[in-house]
């Protein structure tokens, strides 16, 4: 049996943590299936309700009020789901096991916060050029690329019905893309920054699956121990690029002080959402979680188009091939799964 002082102190706690250590939820008392029931739907409508209106907040922010510093707001989000997170921790609403050491953060952490913190300005940027409604039909396009990036990274491994369903998707979004791009307000930056976003956020995905493994964060620790490194990376990158017009007349700042209450939203609107989509992915599956996105980015499209948006009907028909293509992957991913667990027994 190795030794534990070869082991890295993060991942004793994490073992003591599963085996019964100080922080081990089992040995408390049994949770009633209707209570966990009624958290598990609290945290899918919270993060439902809050990541719609903070997507339309931020867009009204940034196009509308002329507020076209992403790595600012991006930063003022990211920075209230640090302290939200501690002022969590101290209410003990969830336990931290011990901060990470130096090279464990490193190594494992730090690439997934500097994926985060690009995937959410490049985000942000294409909100500022292409609309909300085609935003939430290009979304779609994740899980075929989160797949590829898989794939390449050898933890997945392409089937016939994943090719089929991947390329219904891509179809889909593509022909719909397409339509779009003989628009007068189509924008070919805005779709490469929303394509550098994807490919980051599907990275990001991918990465924690092979440097954290089952190194679970809860909600309350991802909150504290990655959310203030990416907002210290973005606000590094507010300073270098973005300063000039914040601190200018009438610039970001200037905006910020003629309607504080929005931003203030915007800024705790990013905590909640931080939250609740960790509490959701733990209260549900990573699979409900997605399947939710989609129905979320179907809500969000009729919004976009509610608030002047255009979208036309051809547009929509692409966008259902590519519903179908995510239904179809969905479904052979949960086979998958299912298949795999019987097997572990």
């Amino acid at each position: 049996m190795p030794s534990t002082a070869a082991v890295p102190v993060w991942e004793r706690n994490n073992e003591q943590h599963k085996q019964g250590g100080k922080y081990n939820h089992t040995t408390q008392r049994r949770v009633p299936q209707a209570t966990v029931m009624v958290w598990s739907a609290a945290a899918l409508l919270g993060w439902t309700l809050s990541s719609s209106g903070l997507i339309l907040l931020n867009k009204e922010l940034m196009v509308t009020d002329g507020f076209k510093y992403p790595m600012a707001l991006t930063a003022a989000g990211q920075f209230t789901s640090y302290l939200g997170g501690l002022a969590l921790a101290k209410m003990g609403f969830m336990s931290c096991r011990p901060r990470p050491n130096g090279p464990f953060f490193v190594k494992r952490l730090l690439p997934i916060v500097m994926l985060s913190a690009i995937s959410l300005v490049s985000g942000n940027v294409a909100y500022l050029s292409l609309s909300v409604a085609f935003i939430q039909v290009l979304k779609v396009l994740l899980p075929a690329i989160t797949l590829a990036v898989g794939v390449a990274a050898g933890i997945e491994r392409l089937t016939l019905s994943l090719t089929i369903s991947v390329c219904l998707i891509s179809l889909g979004t593509g022909y719909a893309a397409v339509l779009e791009s003989q628009t007068s307000h189509f924008s070919l930056v805005g779709l490469a920054y929303f394509l550098v976003s994807a490919a980051c956020e599907a990275s990001r995905t991918v990465m924690i699956q092979l440097l954290l493994g089952k190194m679970q964060y809860n909600a309350v620790e991802a909150l504290v121990y990655l959310s203030p490194m990416t907002a210290v990376c973005l606000g590094f990158g507010a300073f270098l690029f973005e300063w000039d017009g914040l601190t200018a007349d009438h610039g970001g700042i200037y905006k910020v002080t003629c309607h504080p209450g929005r931003y203030l939203l915007a800024a705790t609107g990013g905590f909640v959402v931080n939250l609740t989509t960790f509490w959701a992915i733990k209260a549900t599956s990573g699979l409900t979680f997605k399947v939710l996105g989609c129905v979320r980015n179907s809500f969000v499209v009729c919004a976009g188009v509610l608030m002047g948006d255009v979208i036309s009907l051809q547009q929509m028909w692409g966008y259902l091939v590519s519903i179908v293509g995510f239904v179809m992957y969905t479904f052979t991913k949960s086979s998958a799964n299912h298949v795999a667990e019987k097997k572990s027994i």
